[in-house]
């Protein structure tokens, strides 16, 4: 039996959904277009660190990887960079970046959170409309300040 060649997919960030609620959760959708003007669509959790790092016009490659739900599935690689192999331990200064990391963030999702309770509160929303909210500010201030 002769292995299996993967070709990867040039493909090209068209648009990016806002977050929705979905069947198992947030989500959001990302419309890329190849080459030959095939769309392929992809939903990500919206604190996904791979939607953090897609915008409109970014090149990827679309690598094949089976499928899921019955749909195709793919790896992402943006363009021009080369798929890393994930390391099972990571050095003190690593944890340590990831921390920090991980402590601005949740800080910034804090004050995110805080802002659209108050903002909102004069709806009186659910729970879960001001989660929505507080992520969606969150992701866009990922975006615009490249965080």
């Amino acid at each position: 039996m002769m292995a299996k060649v993967v070709t990867p997919i040039a493909a090209t960030v068209e648009h990016i959904t806002a977050p929705k609620d979905g069947q198992y959760g947030p989500y959001q959708s990302v419309l890329f277009k190849t080459g030959q003007d095939e769309k392929i669509w992809k939903s990500f959790a919206p604190d996904s660190a791979e939607l953090t790092q897609l915008q409109k016009g970014v090149r990827v490659q679309l690598i094949p990887a089976g499928e899921r739900n019955g749909k195709p599935s793919h790896q992402i690689v943006l363009a021009g960079q080369q798929a890393k192999p994930q390391s099972a331990e990571l050095d003190s200064e690593a944890k340590l970046q990831v921390a920090t990391y991980v402590q601005q963030m949740s800080k910034l999702y804090a004050y995110c959170y805080e802002q659209a309770a108050f903002e909102l509160a004069k709806f009186e929303p659910a729970e879960e409309s001001v989660k929505c909210a507080a992520s969606s500010l969150f992701i866009a201030a990922q975006r615009k300040f490249g965080l």
